[in-house]
């Protein structure tokens, strides 16, 4: 019997299997949950309280947040704002592209997140490039090249946290705690 497509949104992984996927220690999401830094998981829209469970892309997020601090030495507020800036909204279609060509294992388009500061917070923008190959910058991106900015490879982000999710799903003994395979 075939798996069926990974569903990246379903709440089946601890907070334990959060760090570890992520690369982050306990008390840093400890930290990051209880500052709202990382949103507390809900199921039907109510707060978890006890075993908080996350989906992937909740972990996606810690990730996200934790490379901008370890890499770009910002401020795990300050991630968390470049986090919730309208990339996630405005281009919601690239997270499901990636989890759909993890799950198939097809080549797919790179995708890459500008940052820069604007004022007293974020400005961003998703850029995309050939798979494995290097960021396109066209037309209309003019304006970033005249200030100092980052690059993020979020599909590359995105894609490692799928993997360590699907090997964790795949192993576990606890298949009350996986959710339906």
């Amino acid at each position: 019997m075939a798996q069926p497509e990974f569903d990246a949104e379903a709440a089946i992984f601890t907070q334990e299997e959060l760090c570890v996927v992520a690369g982050l220690p306990r008390a840093t999401v400890d930290a990051w949950l209880f500052r709202g830094n990382l949103e507390k998981p809900k199921v039907a829209g109510r707060t978890l309280r006890g075993v908080r469970l996350f989906s992937a892309l909740a972990i996606f997020e810690a990730k996200f947040i934790g490379e901008l601090v370890t890499l770009l030495d910002i401020g795990p507020s300050e991630a968390a704002k470049v986090l919730k800036c309208d990339w996630n909204a405005k281009n919601a279609d690239w997270k499901l592209n990636v989890v759909q060509a993890v799950d198939r294992s097809v080549p797919r388009a790179s995708v890459y997140l500008l940052i820069k500061r604007r004022g007293g917070g974020w400005i961003t923008q998703i850029c995309h490039g050939d798979k494995d190959g290097p960021l396109e910058i066209g037309k209309g991106y003019e304006k970033w090249l005249v200030e100092a900015f980052a690059v993020l490879p979020i599909s590359l982000m995105l894609t490692t946290v799928l993997k360590g999710c699907k090997e964790i799903r795949n192993s576990s003994d606890e298949p009350k705690m996986r959710g339906k395979r």
